[in-house]
């Protein structure tokens, strides 16, 4: 069986992510998050391929990030979602919080 792989690595932070979903609209916070994607600790049932709009605030550069993503997996407590497509100034202002403030993660969820 082939190895996944990540594209992007992953790093350990903890922010509140406003999830858009058509009907209801929910906060989770992140577990970890890379530039493809991020753990989501929530208990809200979400569906596998469900797509949606989330939004959170970096801390540090100050910066609000929107992005359509997608559920990758979920599991009880857990999910994981990947971007779409991040804007160039996102993808600055998430390498600069990454530096700053993250550090990797160690494990592959």
């Amino acid at each position: 069986m082939a190895e996944l792989r990540r594209r992007f690595e992953r790093y350990l932070c903890q922010l509140d992510v406003t999830l858009m979903l058509d009907d209801r609209t929910l906060v989770a916070q992140t577990l970890n998050m890379g530039l493809g994607g991020m753990l989501l600790a929530t208990d809200e049932k979400l569906e596998f391929g469900q797509d949606f709009d989330l939004s959170f605030q970096l801390p540090d550069p100050q910066h609000v990030i929107n992005v359509h993503a997608k559920v990758m997996w979920c599991k009880p407590g857990a999910v994981g979602v990947s971007f779409d497509a991040l804007r160039p100034i996102d993808v600055w202002a998430l390498l600069q919080f990454f530096k700053r403030t993250c550090a990797a993660s160690q494990n592959g969820e």
